[in-house]
C-alpha cells in the first residue's frame, strides 16, 4: 500500500480549519454518555481534559498562526483553573457547580497531563513555583520513594482515595520525562503492570491505556506490545476515535508499517463524519458509570495521528538519504583512488566541499527517487549497487556545471577550480557508459540534453540573456540520471522520456528564478546579468539603484511571480502525463520548491514593506 503523504497533509489541514472553525469554543466541555450506547451531546460535564488533550494533540502543528492563537487562550483557560494554592488541577473546571454537588479532590493524572500539554505548547507558562509544587504533591502521594504514586491528592487519613493506577502514573511519568526527570522505580513499577493487565479503572476499555503507555515509552519489549497489540485489536471498533487512537499507539512503539498505514488511510476516509468517542470514564456519585468524551477530543486525536505520521516519516526520509549520501560519497571516493597526486587532492577537496552543499542530498538522492516513481509497474528491478553509480555520475555532473558556473559568475578562486570541470564531466558519462553501450537510446536523449546545457552557458557567457522560462536550461543535466533510470528499467516510453525532461526543465527553471528574484541586486552589483537582472535594467532607463529598486518590485517581480506560478503548474502537468505509476514522489520535489519560492517571495515583500517603502516618501 503506497500512501501519498500530499494527501495525508490534506487532510491534516482539513481536520485543523474544522478543528479551529466548528470547535473554538467546545474544548471548554465534554459530555457523557452510558457505556456501549450511542455517543450524545445531552449530558454536559464542565471537565478539562479536552482542554489539554487540543494542546497536546497538535503539539506538532508549527507555522499556524490561528492554531497559535487558540493554543495560547487554552494555555491561559488552563492556568486559570488551578487550585492556586497547590498548582494542581481537578477533574472539574474551578468554578463548575460540580464541585459541589458532585465533588472529586485534586488529582494527578489531571494535573501531569496538563502540565504536559502546556509545557508541549508554551513552556514559558511554567514556572519554578509550579514544578516546585507538582514535587511536593508527589512527595506527598508516594507509595514508596521515587514511585508509585496514588491517584487523588488527600490526606493520608483518607483511605478511600488511596488507589494506585498504572495509567495515571504513566501520565506522571511522562511529565516527569519532559522536565529530564526518570524514576527508576516508578519505570519497574509500569513496565511490571503492563506485563499483567493493561487496564484502568479511570478508562473505558485498554486501548486509551495502551494509547497513554506507548506515549510515555514510544518503545517497548516485545512481550509488553504484544499486550497492547492485543488491547488495540480487542476494543478497535472501527471508528475514527478507537482507529485514531489505536494507529497512534502503533506508530508510538514503531510498530508494522501495513497495520498503520491501513489505520491512516481509514481516518482519511472517514473525514468529515469523524464523531466522537470515550477517552475516560466519570461515576456520577449514584452508582451510575458512565464514559465521557467530546467530538474536539476525537477531532485533535486524529490530528495526533497524522501528524506523527508526517513528523516519522520525514525523519525516515532524512534518515534513509543521509544513508544514501553517505553511500554514494563512500563510492566516490573509490573512484579517485588511482589518480595522480595533485589532481587527487583537489577532487577530494571538492567533493568535501560539496558533500557539505545543501544540494548534495539531492543529487545523490535522485536514481533512488526516480525508481520509486515507477515500482508500480512490473519492470526490469535496477540494483542498489546501480542506484548508487547513478548517484555518484549525477554527482560528478552536478559539480562539473557548479565549477563551470562558478566561473561564469567571476566568484572567487573559481580558475583555481575550473581545471576540475572536465574531469567529473569525464567521470559522469563513463558511469552512464557502463550501463548504456554506444548505440543505447539513452545517448540520443543524452547528447541533446547535454547541447541543450552548452547553448545555454555559452549564450550566459556572451551575455545573451534567455527568456526567464529559459531559465533552467544551463542545469538540465540534473534530468540525466533520471533518464537513466528510466531507460534501464525499461521504461522508456517516448511521452515518459520527453514528459520527464520537460519537468525538471521548469522544475530547475522554477528553482533558478527564485535564487535569481533574492539574489538580483547582489548579482546586478558584482557585473553578473541573468534574465533577472536583464529584465529589471530593461523596465528602467537609469542605473540608480533605487530606481531599479523600483523596477523590480513593480514589474520584475509580479512577472516573475506569475512565470513561477505557471511553471509549477504546466510541471504538474506534463509530470501527469508522462504516466509514471507513481508520480507522488516528484510531486513532493516540486512541492518543496513551491514553498521555497513562497518562502522567498514573502522574504522579498517583507525586505519591501520595510526597508524599501519609507525611502519611497
Amino acid at each position: 500500500m503506497i500512501i501519498d503523504p500530499q494527501n495525508i497533509q490534506y487532510v491534516l489541514d482539513r481536520f485543523i480549519t474544522t478543528l479551529l472553525s466548528q470547535h473554538a469554543l467546545s474544548w471548554k466541555n465534554a459530555y457523557a454518555w452510558k457505556l456501549n450506547e450511542t455517543p450524545h451531546a445531552r449530558n454536559t460535564l464542565p471537565v478539562i481534559f479536552p482542554a489539554f488533550m487540543f494542546l497536546h494533540c497538535t503539539q506538532l502543528i508549527k507555522d499556524n498562526p490561528q492554531l497559535d492563537n487558540m493554543r495560547g487562550k487554552i494555555c491561559s483557560w488552563l492556568m486559570r483553573h488551578q487550585t492556586q494554592e497547590t498548582k494542581t488541577w481537578n477533574w472539574w473546571q474551578r468554578n463548575a457547580k460540580e464541585r459541589e454537588t458532585r465533588p472529586y479532590p485534586d488529582d494527578l493524572d489531571d494535573t501531569a497531563c496538563a502540565l504536559a500539554a502546556i509545557h508541549a505548547v508554551n513552556p514559558q507558562y511554567i514556572t519554578g513555583e509550579m514544578l516546585a509544587k507538582f514535587t511536593s504533591a508527589l512527595c506527598q502521594s508516594e507509595q514508596q520513594p521515587g514511585g508509585p504514586y496514588r491517584t487523588w491528592l488527600v490526606s493520608a487519613k483518607d483511605k478511600k482515595w488511596h488507589d494506585v493506577d498504572p495509567v495515571v502514573n504513566c501520565n506522571i511519568a511522562y511529565a516527569l520525562s519532559l522536565f529530564g526527570v526518570t524514576l527508576d522505580q516508578q519505570i519497574k513499577y509500569l513496565a511490571q503492570r503492563f506485563q499483567m493487565s493493561c487496564a484502568s479503572p479511570y478508562y473505558p476499555s485498554s486501548l486509551p491505556c495502551a494509547y497513554f503507555f506507548a506515549r510515555m515509552f514510544h518503545s517497548a519489549q516485545p512481550s509488553t506490545q504484544e499486550k497492547l497489540e492485543s488491547a488495540r485489536l480487542k476494543n478497535n471498533q472501527n471508528t475514527p476515535h478507537t482507529i485514531a487512537l489505536g494507529t497512534t499507539t502503533l506508530l508510538y512503539l514503531h510498530s508494522k508499517t501495513e497495520k498503520i498505514e491501513k489505520g491512516i488511510t481509514s481516518l482519511c476516509s472517514a473525514y468529515p463524519k469523524l464523531g466522537m468517542g470515550e477517552l475516560c470514564i466519570y461515576t456520577n456519585f449514584h452508582g451510575d458509570c458512565r464514559v465521557a468524551g467530546s467530538p474536539p477530543t476525537t477531532l485533535a486525536l486524529c490530528i495526533e495521528t497524522l501528524s506523527v505520521w508526517i513528523a516519522m516519516q520525514k525523519k525516515k526520509d532524512v534518515t534513509q538519504n543521509a544513508k544514501i549520501k553517505e553511500e554514494v560519497f563512500a563510492f566516490t571516493q573509490k573512484r579517485i583512488t588511482g589518480l595522480p597526486f595533485l589532481l587527487r587532492k583537489k577532487v577530494k577537496k571538492v567533493l568535501h566541499d560539496f558533500s557539505l552543499d545543501k544540494n548534495a542530498a539531492q543529487a545523490t538522492g535522485l536514481p533512488f527517487l526516480t525508481f520509486s516513481t515507477l515500482t508500480q509497474e512490473n519492470s526490469i528491478k535496477i540494483s542498489h549497487r546501480t542506484l548508487v553509480e547513478l548517484g555518484c555520475a549525477n554527482v560528478c555532473g552536478w559539480i562539473s556545471y557548479t565549477l563551470l558556473d562558478a566561473r561564469i559568475d567571476k566568484q572567487k578562486q573559481a580558475e583555481k577550480f575550473l581545471p576540475l570541470a572536465p574531469f567529473f564531466y569525464r567521470e559522469a558519462l563513463r558511469i552512464y557508459a557502463k550501463f548504456c553501450p554506444t548505440n543505447h537510446p539513452f545517448w540520443k536523449t543524452c547528447h541533446k540534453i547535454l547541447a541543450t546545457v552548452d547553448d545555454a552557458y555559452v549564450k550566459e557567457a556572451l551575455h545573451i540573456t534567455s527568456p526567464l522560462m529559459h531559465s533552467g536550461k544551463k542545469s538540465l543535466g540534473h534530468a540525466l540520471c533520471a533518464v537513466a533510470a528510466l531507460f534501464l528499467s525499461h521504461q522508456d516510453s517516448h511521452q515518459r522520456i520527453a514528459g520527464i525532461q520537460k519537468f525538471f526543465l521548469l522544475y530547475l527553471t522554477a528553482k533558478q528564478l527564485n535564487d535569481d528574484l533574492h539574489d538580483w541586486e547582489q548579482d546586478y552589483t558584482e557585473g553578473r546579468i541573468t534574465p533577472v537582472v536583464s529584465l529589471v535594467l530593461k523596465y528602467s532607463a537609469s542605473r540608480n539603484i533605487k530606481k531599479l529598486r523600483t523596477a523590480f518590485w513593480e514589474c520584475v517581480l509580479p512577472e516573475s511571480c506569475r512565470i513561477l506560478v505557471r511553471c509549477f503548474a504546466h510541471a504538474e502537468h506534463v509530470l501527469l502525463q508522462a504516466k509514471l505509476p507513481n508520480p507522488q514522489p516528484f510531486l513532493l520535489l516540486l512541492g518543496q520548491a513551491e514553498n521555497d519560492f513562497h518562502k522567498a517571495e514573502h522574504e522579498i515583500r517583507t525586505i519591501h514593506e520595510f526597508i524599501f517603502a519609507p525611502s519611497k516618501k
